[in-house]
């Protein structure tokens, strides 16, 4: 599981191993929560970034991160993981609810802080979720993952704020193409129209 979780999980051949992993986590010890909530991540990641995967692997991650929650619902990452697969599943409300259960248990992680604005921008709470964002930074001065910046641009696009969404793109050292397309979004709304066709 640590070895799995240290991956970039935004790199495919990583993600790969980290998904490995985890099921080998689960396979030496059934009880083992924790493996159960990121093997439901690397699920959502699937069916995310394949534009052909089907609805299963969705259903697939939410079973998964149900198992985690009841595996050991004093676990706050646990539940920060349910919350992202209810988000996909667009039950907001559900993934709100265990969103804040995450942040109950444990109010000082910084990925849970985070985790929250994530659920937010979905919940359609933009403004809100950048402030979440910016707490996990406050915890951690630190806290760096790629994923942050990446939700705090979203944050900022569905704001209108395109030039602070770009910037915060900028903080990613590595775009998949999601992150290119979320780019390009943002220079079509400034008129950047030869910047956006690069993107």
């Amino acid at each position: 599981v640590q070895r799995g979780n240290a991956l970039p999980w935004d790199d495919p051949r990583a993600a790969a191993e980290a998904t490995s992993l985890f099921e080998q986590a689960i396979a030496l010890d059934p009880g083992y929560a924790i493996a159960y909530a990121l093997l439901g991540t690397m699920r959502i990641g699937q069916w995310r970034n394949d534009p052909a995967a089907s609805d299963a692997a969705l259903d697939e991650a939410y079973a998964l991160t149900k198992r985690a929650v009841e595996l050991d619902d004093g676990d706050s990452t646990c539940h920060s993981l349910l919350a992202h697969a209810c988000l996909y599943r667009r039950a907001y409300e559900l993934a709100l609810q265990h969103m804040r259960r995450s942040v109950e248990v444990n109010p000082n992680n910084p990925w849970n802080r985070a985790d929250m604005g994530v659920v937010l921008t979905y919940a359609g709470a933009p403004e809100e979720a950048l402030s979440w964002l910016e707490r996990a930074r406050e915890i951690d001065p630190y806290f760096d993952p790629p994923w942050h910046w990446r939700q705090a641009g979203q944050a900022c696009m569905v704001l209108g704020r395109y030039e602070e969404a770009l910037s915060m793109f900028d903080h990613k050292p590595v775009r998949t193409r999601r992150d290119s397309a979320y780019v390009a979004a943002c220079h079509a709304r400034l008129g950047h129209g030869d910047r956006a066709r690069q993107h």
